[in-house]
């Protein structure tokens, strides 16, 4: 109500996300020039937000491939708590600012053990299959749908079986394969997105942990080692932390009953002492050491 004051004698039009029920949650709003829309041509086009139509989440943060851009939201308890739209997919920077502003204005939601910082990989939410006009509720939707566009909106309802019943069924079948083709690309492009931010992120931990040590030469000859250790196995690093004298690495690809090798390799070599070595929680192996006293640093 307060929101609709607000908006009294201004420009714009307002969208208001019913409540799903009596009790306590969040109310959620669009807000749109209505000159903008008219100047773009609505016609008896129905204008509803893209968010709104998205299946809803579970607990905490999500990326979400739009038909036009990127969105950001943070879900708790199936109630859409913050939302931010971005024309390009956000980086880190851009996320960590969302989620700093979400927290100063709402708070964030407990969840234990949620890194809220962390850039999550860019998803495509299904559209959701549970809603009609009816669900909108009359006072949603008086601000968005003139009289005349609601009119003529329920016109085009009612002739819809009187449509199939014309070839029209075969002409929406195309429409949904096209659509599907689409989707299906989009869904290639963002894990290519996805991808590609992952190898991002690590190369930029790379580069951090270089310029940490100050010297280039001592964590090559580091990582050499390392790999000359692991032989042929399909192993990869999924985290590295480098000061001038310790280093720990997370490998993925090599099994537990291969640390026993892995350390006794590492322990002969001439750049690593104190090698050890364990399996963590998530699989991993986690490869600790120093670099030995007698490896000049100052290369």
């Amino acid at each position: 109500m307060q929101l609709k004051r607000t908006l009294l004698g201004t420009n714009e039009a307002i969208f208001l996300e019913p409540p799903t029920g009596t009790d306590a949650g969040f109310v959620n709003a669009w807000i749109c020039s209505a000159t903008q829309a008219t100047a773009q041509g609505i016609g008896s086009r129905v204008w509803v937000p893209e968010g709104f139509l998205r299946e809803p989440s579970d607990d905490g943060a999500r990326l979400i491939q739009c038909t036009d851009g990127y969105e950001g939201q943070i879900w708790h308890h199936g109630h859409l708590v913050s939302s931010r739209w971005w024309a390009e997919a956000p980086d880190t920077a851009d996320w960590i600012q969302f989620i700093e502003g979400t927290d100063a204005a709402t708070g964030l939601p407990t969840i234990p053990d949620f890194d809220w910082k962390s850039l999550p990989p860019v998803t495509t939410a299904e559209w959701r299959k549970d809603l009609s006009l009816l669900s909108l509720g009359r006072d949603s939707i008086q601000k968005v749908f003139s009289p005349v566009r609601s009119g003529l909106l329920v016109f085009v309802l009612l002739l819809l079986p009187f449509g199939f019943l014309l070839g029209t069924k075969t002409k929406l079948q195309t429409y949904i394969k096209t659509a599907s083709t689409e989707i299906s690309a989009l869904g290639e492009r963002n894990e290519a997105i996805s991808n590609a931010q992952n190898k991002a992120l690590l190369a930029r931990r790379h580069a951090e942990a270089v310029y940490a040590a100050g010297t280039s030469m001592a964590l090559l000859d580091l990582l050499n080692d390392l790999e000359t250790s692991i032989g042929k196995a399909d192993a990869r690093i999924s985290f590295m932390s480098y000061s001038r004298d310790s280093i720990e690495i997370h490998l993925r690809g090599l099994s537990g009953d291969q640390i026993p090798d892995l350390v006794s390799k590492l322990e002969t070599t001439e750049n690593w002492s104190d090698a050890s070595a364990s399996s963590n929680r998530t699989g991993e192996i986690v490869v600790k050491g120093r670099l030995s006293s007698g490896k000049d640093t100052r290369r």
